[in-house]
């Protein structure tokens, strides 16, 4: 799973340490924002600041147990991979750490990569522990997509939206880790996560047939989707969050920089729709829970994308 270095000195880090170093500090997070920015990095700095100080304090070992992964008092649940998710065994193992008393630290953190890949199972098994956690125990979940995350889940956490990365950032960490084509950082919205994923299949081409499929009078699926590509519902994603940022600009005169197929969508899109600002996010957020419970429940793709199709071309 994409993991990079937080980008140091900037108010999203800051916004994060500031919550989880707070003496009121609400115990059942979930960070929301591009995958790819660093979240989890970020989430784990302040942990290890915070462990650092302690240390200083009482010339103790936090620091270097959670540096290798064994510290008593936090617990990373984890997806193998973007494909699977966090079940029920992975619930049970959270209450049985919540039930523990913190080892060396006053309190405990349970950190959660990432919410939307919970489960049924595994979410309703945890709604009482997010709703109502001990006093020593602080849930982080960390999410790339909170429009697929349940609203009951939802409603248990206090949620901090970080902004995207801009073009500065968005090269910093690309730097880091290899060269992303600028036509793919464009099409992604500066979401490094996506764009190197996209990058990685060469998903250029499918991507615009997309673009060229929604304004033709008759869906062609077969046009829209190349079967060696996987997983293929990752265009879908890219297209559905693009045209988000795109027709939402457009509809609040913000110009965003685009290609000429998407600005010919734009154009016809906005002259036959005219969507308002609720009307299209609403849109936007069906579309992205359908592409979740496909992704999820092994649903048809090409099924979904005929839906998705029809939500936007309403």
């Amino acid at each position: 799973m994409l993991q990079n270095k937080p980008i140091h000195g900037n108010s999203r880090f800051d916004q994060i340490h500031h919550i989880l170093t707070s003496s009121t500090a609400h115990r059942t997070l979930l960070i929301h924002g591009n995958q790819g920015m660093g979240k989890r990095s970020m989430v784990e700095e302040s942990i290890t600041q915070q462990l650092t100080k302690l240390d200083q304090q009482k010339d103790g070992k936090n620091t270097h147990l959670f540096k290798n992964k064994n510290h008593p008092d936090i617990l990373i649940i984890e997806a193998k991979s973007d494909e699977q998710q966090i079940d029920i065994e992975d619930a049970r193992t959270i209450l049985n750490f919540m039930s523990l008393k913190p080892a060396l630290m006053q309190k405990k953190y349970i950190i959660i990569d990432a919410a939307e890949q919970l489960n049924n199972n595994a979410a309703n098994c945890l709604l009482k522990a997010l709703e109502e956690p001990n006093q020593n125990t602080t849930f982080i979940l960390i999410s790339h997509n909170k429009y697929c995350v349940s609203d009951t889940l939802l409603s248990r956490c206090l949620t901090v939206n970080l902004s995207p990365l801009n073009d500065g950032e968005f090269s910093l960490i690309a730097n880091q880790i290899g060269t992303i084509d600028l036509e793919y950082q464009m099409i992604c919205n500066n979401n490094i996560g996506l764009a190197l994923h996209m990058q990685s299949l060469e998903a250029k081409i499918p991507y615009y047939e997309l673009l060229h499929n929604l304004n033709t009078p008759i869906l062609n699926l077969d046009s829209s989707l190349h079967k060696n590509l996987e997983p293929p519902i990752l265009i879908y994603q890219i297209f559905i969050e693009r045209m988000f940022t795109l027709f939402i600009n457009a509809i609040r005169n913000k110009q965003t920089p685009h290609t000429t197929e998407e600005n010919n969508l734009i154009t016809q899109y906005m002259h036959h729709n005219l969507p308002n600002e609720e009307i299209l996010i609403k849109k936007i957020e069906t579309s992205l829970q359908l592409m979740h419970k496909c992704k999820t429940l092994n649903l048809d793709p090409y099924q979904t994308l005929f839906s998705i199709m029809l939500i936007l071309r309403k």
